[in-house]
């Protein structure tokens, strides 16, 4: 190791720059060998900074978020969950619900995808770099697993931030009701959640 690359990864750990450091030595030789422009040679290693940071910052959201498991919209069988619509999850899975402020409430009686669905939502809104947080709460439930928008008096202010609620009863006001229980006031607060009004 040189002299110059010790400066180089002392001035990454200062200005906290680990994927430069990380890549600053294979992507300098490479740009000599390919006699790569200076500013194409700062630009790449600015993209791998960043590109590790977006990685890093997924991680640490799908960790925080505390998923029992990592569960996908790819993997969801909507053959198996008949009454799941498969365009209705393809604008839920557009995370528009999160920066409009609303709520989703998944109902249904046990076994139908609920949760997968739930958790996979969660995990894309993480991958996308908005916090969710996964909430169990399992009361008894029944119909059809559907998807019924809660009227606007009952929506919860979560400003920018994912709260997975697993197990509605099927009355939207029990939802309500639980979010301004102390156990889950308790829990918003603890993640610096807004709380619901």
């Amino acid at each position: 190791m040189n002299l110059q690359h010790e400066r180089m990864l002392s001035l990454c750990e200062t200005l906290s720059l680990p994927f430069v450091a990380q890549g600053y030595a294979v992507a300098s030789q490479d740009a000599a060998e390919k006699e790569t422009a200076y500013s194409d040679f700062l630009e790449g290693l600015l993209r791998t900074e960043a590109a590790g940071r977006q990685v890093r910052k997924q991680s640490l959201l799908t960790r925080m978020a505390g998923f029992p498991a990592i569960k996908t919209l790819d993997d969801f069988d909507y053959q198996f969950a008949a009454g799941a619509k498969k365009s209705q999850i393809d604008e839920l899975a557009g995370l528009g619900f999160v920066g409009r402020h609303e709520n989703v409430v998944l109902v249904g009686p046990s076994g139908v995808g609920k949760t997968h669905l739930a958790i996979a939502l969660g995990y894309r809104a993480a991958q996308a770099g908005i916090t969710a947080l996964a909430l169990a709460k399992a009361p008894e439930m029944s119909g059809r697993l559907r998807f019924e928008p809660l009227p606007e008096s009952l929506h919860v202010p979560l400003h920018q931030r994912m709260v997975l609620l697993r197990g509605a009863s099927p009355a939207a006001v029990s939802w309500h009701q639980f979010l301004l229980s102390p156990q889950a006031q308790a829990v918003f607060v603890r993640h610096g959640y807004a709380l619901p009004q």
